[in-house]
């Protein structure tokens, strides 16, 4: 897989002509090199005003026909989301407070991923609420339906900004003008990642660091 700052050049000619994956260094040296060798060639010529205004409008306008446009590019690794969402697949556990743990058991639902959330509470577990997820392939991101047992509910959408980072937004009937506060899940290890919530304001409300039990 290439480097996400692996950076190439694409050159356009006005015949159409094509050239990719030039490297924007040997580039750079290529135009450098060939105006010195311009100017030593000509040089007799440029102590003639006349021949060297002649001569740079030669230049000019070789540049106008050829009229190729150079697009530095940065190509950024493809994310397979679903792929990373595997990450988040297993019993996982978190302390929430003296004698009280929030455990997520996730598994794939086929192609989609469905997570309980309890919590233990002096030993005493409960559920908490179950979460449906399925990645919507039209943007790129996970829609999340979390449903608790008195019937209310509430939507998320989000999705890898790289292999390790997740985030997203609880949002109003998957509406994503429509947030309510915002979500990160950070994979320290592959045991190990940190859930962290933020109000509308971007201030932090909840931190919890969940260790993989099975």
């Amino acid at each position: 897989m290439e480097s996400q700052d692996n950076i190439y050049c694409q050159i356009k000619l006005s015949r159409g002509f094509m050239i990719k994956g030039i490297d924007c260094n040997l580039l750079i040296l290529y135009i450098v090199a060939t105006y010195f060798i311009f100017i030593f060639w000509f040089y007799p010529l440029l102590k003639n005003e006349i021949a060297m205004k002649t001569l740079a409008a030669a230049v000019i306008t070789l540049f106008i026909l050829c009229s190729f446009e150079t697009q530095a590019q940065t190509k950024p690794p493809k994310l397979n989301q679903v792929e990373l969402y595997k990450q988040f697949v297993g019993n996982w556990q978190a302390e929430i407070g003296l004698d009280s743990l929030e455990v997520r058991e996730c598994r794939e639902y086929g192609s989609a991923f469905v997570i309980e959330v309890s919590r233990v509470i002096k030993g005493q577990k409960l559920p908490f609420y179950i979460n449906n997820i399925s990645f919507d392939s039209n943007d790129s991101k996970f829609k999340g339906f979390l449903l608790y047992p008195n019937g209310g509910y509430f939507t998320w959408i989000g999705n890898f900004s790289n292999k390790s980072a997740f985030s997203g937004k609880i949002v109003f009937n998957f509406m994503p003008d429509v947030a309510w506060s915002e979500f990160q899940a950070d994979f320290i290890s592959p045991t190990e990642f940190t859930c962290t919530n933020f109000n509308q304001e971007g201030n932090q409300t909840l931190l919890m660091k969940f260790t993989k039990i099975e």
